[in-house]
């Protein structure tokens, strides 16, 4: 490349194939195309995806040169006349001397005044300042055409919205005359502002000129470009700030606080230097306003703006249209809260605000503050500015931040815990007794908001300046910080906490109700159920006898979920239905200061096996979390509601949803929420074929537990032991997880027990242990006796039907097998339901049945795909082609004429190139994808379109006239 240099950004090109196939055919030796116009948003890659073009153009023969608008303008505002065409090729004309002798004199002679390397070769008594522009235009187009190599030469002019009015004549010029011999000229520029029709995404070859507009990145390049190890949740996330722009990505991506960024301070100062490039163009009178601007919020007020700029609404209205015109400022979207107007985008104005001098701004935040209070705005109007300009001592001001606090905490606790802690900032004396309240509410904001470390070192500093009192402020300080211990994971000093408060004081009614019910979730939580549920049953009293309807649902949602998991299925069945209707009758307002009690009901649902009833509460508890920024329930809130979604058998959506769990978890930074978003997740990647992740969620979840985690240690633990069976080692599950047979697997959660017990009987039969495996099916008839329990019933079944197989009782091991699948069936558990069937089809198989047998595992395979259940496809394919399966079976899917059935789009892709030859690393290495997963898409169409091999898949996707696909 000569000339200038092309930007080049940090991360690969992604998402911009169509765009690179269109510059392959743009650049093709029989393509009429000369100019190309490349436009779109700032940032959006149009230099990325040029400086691409440029690199593969040089591997087949094309000389580049590069020229950007304002390169050439040194330390001034403006560009030289011509001077984007002047960065371009000067240097290239330095490089090439015999350039000069290429150009006919009269050419020679316009040209030498522009470009400081042909001056020297400029003819006697040709004019020292250039002819006049049309002469001029052809003698550059000759230019041109002199410099161009048989290859061809691809001119790239960067920021051309930028450029002088000499330069943007002549790419007109070049623009109307195109083609021009053996070159292409490539023009970038923003799409605001940009003349000619607006192209769609997707570009098409027309004419001697061409446009293409790049649009955001999707969420899959998205994902592609932050990596494997950033959770779909920060993905989304980044997606949604950035706008699937690459730039505002990259700096989002690196701003502090982002997961796995930890950075030097001269990376982070790179995105403010990359976004406030564009300001160098701009007068100081402008930037001042762009500055005061930042300080503002989408400010409709030309006073407001002229106040905290210190000029007058004449300099206002000239510094936004500078502002207006470079594109860096807009007006506010329709509907936006205030109208007026904003930045780009919000990293442009926390760029501006942040390099803003900070006197400045602390002196900007107090006009504007005291001009609004003038106004009468308000007090949510007032508060920011108030909290970053008031001084110590200031009472009016403190006052104002902590009402402002109050009024944010009921929807948006983040916010409020910002506006406490400047209100610390004002009353700094430890001794003032107005902290404490202060510290108080500080305290209940952080855990809301998620951050229980940070509320119990606020209530560390207020609980020893908290008497004995009628009005519950200090029970409310010490179930807040029970809270707090028992989410960071120290539930022995929560319970101490609690019970010295329940007996050595008397609080008010709301306040003993509370105390019982945080004693109940810590006395669960140290694996007493019973306990757990005595204290609920104390908090409902309470609340009933003092009409609390919302204490008497949360009280009576914790009490279910504890009779439940101690396995009094019928009191728990009677007792979640009676808080159904108490908290169905609540309203969302209602039900949001007792969130983390009532979504206790959606526990008890799941394990009640209740399903639909669990995921209609949990979304519901969901949206009010989000509503009300109460983030430190998402985490619980996503792993039960994935819960249902697994036991529904739509794994795909419970993947998602452990996924987001562990990241909300991991943002708390308390292991309490973690530890059960890592079980789940590690089984749900186990069901789905991903036993590397799996195991990956397992160990991190088995070093917490040992941190003596009472009771999803031992879950985690037997989680471990059951990835290592469900990836086919000789893991002898059933002596690692409990004691022996016939002790009580943990945890206490007796609906879950079944299923362990249905486990243990595989592990022991595999590890050749049939009387271990007899005594694991009996106490998996024992555990799953209680009829409103379906799916407990089918585990019973499925176990009695293994250990009757291997007695050698087929017949008997069919029925049971099948009593299996029927109950599954009635609770809607479609995965397990196709567990039962590979029962089923063991059965058969030992009876000699092998079509019944192999119809089962037709039924199996069906379901398994439906569900996403990859791992377990898997293992019904192997058990088909042990059988002998090679043909589909009468009634399976067969031929299609669309060559792929009901593929899906890169099942299809994945059929193609494995019925092309390639191995599944090759196809691995082609869509950047695992092997495993190549194989797992190579199993899911081998059932669907009901072949076994490479040779009848490339059959099955021949079309009509026998041509591959």
């Amino acid at each position: 490349m000569v000339g200038g240099t092309a930007a080049s950004g940090p991360w690969p090109l992604l998402g911009r194939d169509p765009e690179l196939s269109a510059f392959d055919s743009l650049l093709a030796p029989d393509s009429r195309c000369g100019f190309i116009e490349v436009a779109g948003e700032p940032g959006i890659g149009k230099s990325r995806l040029v400086a691409e073009v440029c690199h593969r153009a040089r591997a087949t023969g094309w000389s580049t040169a590069w020229g950007t608008a304002g390169e050439a303008a040194g330390e001034s505002e403006r560009d030289p006349p011509y001077g984007v065409l002047i960065d371009a090729l000067d240097d290239h004309l330095a490089d090439r001397a015999g350039t000069a002798e290429l150009l006919e004199p009269h050419h020679l002679g316009r040209l030498a005044p522009v470009f400081p390397a042909l001056r020297g070769t400029r003819p006697p008594g040709s004019p020292e300042a250039p002819a006049d522009r049309y002469t001029l235009h052809r003698a550059f187009a000759a230019l041109l055409a002199a410099l161009a190599p048989p290859g061809g030469l691809l001119l790239v002019l960067d920021d051309v919205h930028r450029a002088d009015p000499a330069s943007a004549e002549l790419i007109s010029y070049v623009r109307r005359h195109a083609p021009l011999p053996r070159v292409r000229v490539v023009a970038i520029r923003r799409t605001r502002g940009c003349p000619g029709p607006r192209a769609g995404s997707r570009p098409g070859v027309a004419g001697s000129t061409h446009r293409i507009e790049l649009g955001p990145l999707d969420r899959a390049a998205v994902a592609r470009l932050l990596g494997p190890g950033t959770a779909r949740a920060r993905c989304a996330e980044l997606h949604r700030a950035s706008g699937g722009n690459p730039l505002y990505l990259e700096v989002l991506a690196r701003a502090p606080g982002s997961p796995g960024t930890e950075r030097s301070p001269a990376e982070l100062d790179w995105g403010h230097a990359k976004l406030l490039s564009e300001f160098r163009f701009l007068s100081a009178s402008t930037r001042l306003v762009a500055e005061a601007i930042s300080v503002l919020d989408r400010p409709s007020d030309p006073e407001l703006i002229a106040v905290a700029a210190e000029t007058d609404t004449s300099g206002v209205l000239a510094g936004t249209a500078d502002l207006f015109a470079a594109d860096l400022l807009r007006e506010a979207a329709p509907g936006a809260a205030g109208g007026g107007v904003e930045f780009r985008h919000p990293l442009l104005r926390r760029a501006v605000y942040e390099s803003a001098n900070p006197l400045w701004r602390r002196g900007a935040h107090a006009r504007v503050g005291a001009l609004l209070r003038s106004q009468g705005a308000p007090i949510q109007v007032v508060a920011p500015h108030v909290a970053r300009s008031a001084r110590v001592g200031d009472d009016t001001a403190a006052e104002l931040l902590v009402e402002a606090a109050r009024t944010a905490a009921r929807h948006a606790p983040g916010t409020a815990a910002g506006l406490l802690r400047s209100a610390l900032g004002v009353w700094i004396d430890p001794a003032d007794p107005r902290r404490v309240g202060v510290q108080l509410d500080l305290a209940a904001a952080l855990l809301a908001s998620g951050d229980p470390s940070a509320a119990h070192d606020a209530l560390r500093d207020a609980l020893p300046l908290l008497a004995p009192d009628a009005d519950g402020r200090r029970s409310d300080a010490i179930r807040m910080c029970a809270a707090a211990e028992r989410l960071l994971g120290r539930w022995d000093a929560a319970a101490d906490l609690l019970h010295h408060e329940l007996s050595s004081h008397r609080p008010g009614a709301g306040a003993t109700a509370a105390l019982w019910r945080e004693l109940a979730r810590t006395e669960f939580h140290r694996a007493d159920p019973g306990t757990a549920r005595a204290a609920a049953v104390r908090a409902r009293d309470v609340a009933e006898e003092h009409g609390d309807r919302a204490g008497a649902a949360a009280a009576a949602s914790i009490t279910a979920y504890c009779l439940a998991a101690m396995g009094e299925i019928e009191a728990a069945d009677a007792e979640s239905r009676a808080a159904g209707r108490l908290v169905d009758g609540l309203s969302d307002a209602e039900a949001a200061p007792v969130l983390e009690d009532v979504m206790w009901l959606p526990w008890a649902e799941g394990l009640l096996q209740r399903f639909g009833d669990a995921l209609r509460h949990v979304e519901r508890w969901l949206g009010v979390a989000r509503s009300t920024g109460r983030d430190a329930a998402v985490s619980d809130l996503l792993t039960c509601k994935a819960s249902a979604l697994t036991w529904l058998g739509r794994l795909r959506e419970a993947a998602e949803c452990t996924e987001d769990a562990v990241d909300a978890a991991r943002r708390m930074r308390a292991d309490t929420p973690l530890l059960p978003a890592l079980v789940h997740r590690s089984l749900v990647l186990a069901a789905r074929g991903d036993i590397e992740g799996a195991r990956t969620h397992c160990d991190e979840a088995v070093l917490i537990a040992a941190t003596r985690q009472p009771l999803f240690g031992p879950l985690a633990e037997f989680t471990a032991g059951a990835v290592r069976f469900a990836a086919g080692e000789q893991a002898v599950l059933h002596r690692d997880a409990v004691p022996g047979p016939g002790a009580r697997p943990r945890p206490p959660d007796f609906p879950l027990r079944a299923g362990l017990y249905a486990l243990l009987t595989a592990s022991a039969l595999r590890s050749g242990d049939p009387g271990g495996a007899e005594l694991f099916a009996a106490e998996a008839q024992l555990s799953g006796s209680a009829e409103l329990l379906p799916c407990s019933t089918g585990f019973a079944r499925l176990a009695r039907s293994m250990v009757l197989v291997a007695r050698g009782s087929a017949g008997e091991g069919l029925d049971a097998a099948r009593a299996a699948v029927g109950a599954f069936e009635r609770a809607g558990a479609v995965a397990a339901a196709g567990i039962a069937r590979l029962g089923a089809a063991s059965a058969c198989a030992a009876a000699g049945d092998r079509a019944a047998a192999l119809d089962e595992l037709d039924r199996a395979a069906h379901a398994f795909i439906a569900c996403g259940a990859d791992r377990l496809l898997l293992e019904t394919v192997r058990r088909q082609r042990r059988l002998g399966r090679r043909v589909p079976r009468p009634g399976a899917p067969r031929r299609s004429r669309e060559r792929g059935g009901d593929l899906t789009p890169r099942e299809a892709e994945i059929a193609a190139l494995a019925a092309r030859g390639r191995t599944n690393r090759e196809i691995a290495d082609t869509l950047v994808i695992s092997e495993h997963t190549v194989e797992t898409h190579l199993s899911r169409v081998y059932a669907k379109l009901g072949v076994s091999s490479r040779t009848a898949l490339a059959a099955h996707l021949r079309d009509d006239s026998g041509d591959p696909v």
